[in-house]
């Protein structure tokens, strides 16, 4: 049964499915149906969300062949502009240079859309949920020039089959803008250990800088961890899809 998997908010039941469960703050929609699938394949349901903002939603075990057998799917459609690939873990942790890195070549799928959950209402995409400390921040997060940076949290859930470890921090210097040569330094520190399975990753920002005409804000420090849970206490927001402009 779906209530006999090992939750996210509990580490002692100790299978590969994974059930997540919550409530959307401030939820003020119909009920709709979560897909845990990514883009450019058939949306898979993975549970419901009630037209109180509570939900619930089953990872399944075999999660990493599900996503082959979509992306398979996909690229064999007449007309796929390109051909899906489950990405390396070395391909999903940005800035790991110089760092210990075990098992980078290990393939690594990662459920939902950009960190979070697209929710369909009769089949039509009307809004995604994030486990995040604000929208705000995860509008930065997708559209960097765009909107301010700020600090805050996400949450998200990655598929392995083997063990991987990233360990250590690492500086570097960046641009504000693609459109600017004014340039920031920036620290990215990783404390990940991944079994395989299902794995719960915590990228939060706890540093900012600011250009020298205050035009530009940017992450300046990053911290990336593997959870054995969610906080009890979680926020997961909402923002309408057609605010994301994905």
């Amino acid at each position: 049964m779906l209530y006999s998997c090992k939750t996210a908010t509990d580490p002692k039941e100790k299978t590969d499915a994974l059930l997540i469960e919550g409530t959307v703050d401030h939820w003020d929609q119909e009920a709709g149906s979560i897909n845990r699938m990514g883009f450019f394949v058939d949306p898979i349901i993975a549970g419901t969300i009630e037209s109180n903002g509570d939900f619930k939603m089953e990872l399944p075990e075999n999660f990493l062949e599900l996503t082959k057998a979509a992306f398979a799917k996909a690229n064999s459609q007449e007309g796929a502009t390109y051909e899906l690939i489950v990405p390396t873990a070395q391909e999903t942790f940005p800035n790991t240079e110089g760092l210990h890195f075990m098992g980078a070549e290990t393939p690594a799928a990662l459920a939902g859309k950009y960190y979070g959950f697209e929710v369909l209402r009769n089949g039509t995409p009307v809004t995604f949920v994030f486990a995040a400390s604000t929208a705000s921040f995860i509008q930065h997060l997708l559209h960097p020039e765009e909107h301010l940076a700020e600090k805050g949290w996400f949450y998200y859930f990655i598929y392995v089959n083997k063990p991987v470890s990233i360990e250590g921090t690492t500086n570097f210097t960046s641009l504000f803008s693609n459109t600017s040569d004014e340039s920031f330094e920036s620290s990215w520190s990783y404390d990940l250990e991944m079994k395989p399975g299902w794995n719960i990753i915590k990228q939060e920002v706890t540093d900012l800088t600011t250009s020298e005409e205050a035009k530009y804000t940017a992450d300046s420090g990053v911290k990336v961890s593997t959870v054995e849970s969610l906080p009890s206490q979680i926020n997961w927001i909402s923002i309408p899809t057609l605010n994301l402009n994905l």
